[in-house]
């Protein structure tokens, strides 16, 4: 009984110091930028300390919205483009975040991009909701790395 009691034990420690030791996430970039096999990888990169670009292409058959303007979403009919500026630092916490979603927000959307120099081309399409590539924003973080969220 005092064994169990004591195995019981060490094993709840052990598990607690687990729980609070920091790992890293390996599908992220490491610190030399060289990439790692996982889910959460960069679609491009900017330089965050000069204007960015962001284009949007709706190629589905829906009005989507994105971004807030005075907290009401701007519209990008089905077959159109808009382009906005992000402009963000190269501190820590200076990120950019758009979402992108059709009104009723059920559709499930993809999201393929084109980076070339501080120009994000983002072609916006339908896809099934199995999809392991779906969109719900484009998110630039201070390094300038952009991704798929």
């Amino acid at each position: 009984m005092a064994m169990n009691l004591r195995i019981l034990t060490v094993a709840i420690l052990l598990s607690m110091l687990s729980a609070s030791t920091p790992t890293a996430v390996l599908s992220q970039p490491s610190p030399d930028n060289r990439y790692q096999p996982g889910f959460w990888q960069p679609e491009g990169k900017v330089n965050p300390n000069n204007e960015i670009k962001v284009k949007f292409l709706n190629e589905t058959g829906f009005t989507l919205e994105y971004g807030k303007s005075e907290g009401y979403p701007s519209l990008l009919p089905p077959k159109e483009t808009r382009e906005i500026i992000v402009r963000i630092g190269s501190g820590k916490g200076d990120i950019s975040t758009i979402p992108i979603n059709t009104a009723s927000g059920m559709v499930p959307l993809r999201f393929e991009y084109n980076v070339v120099n501080n120009l994000v081309t983002v072609r916006i399409v339908q896809t099934s909701g199995g999809d392991a590539r779906q969109g719900l924003a484009v998110y630039i973080d201070e390094t300038g790395r952009v991704y798929t969220f």
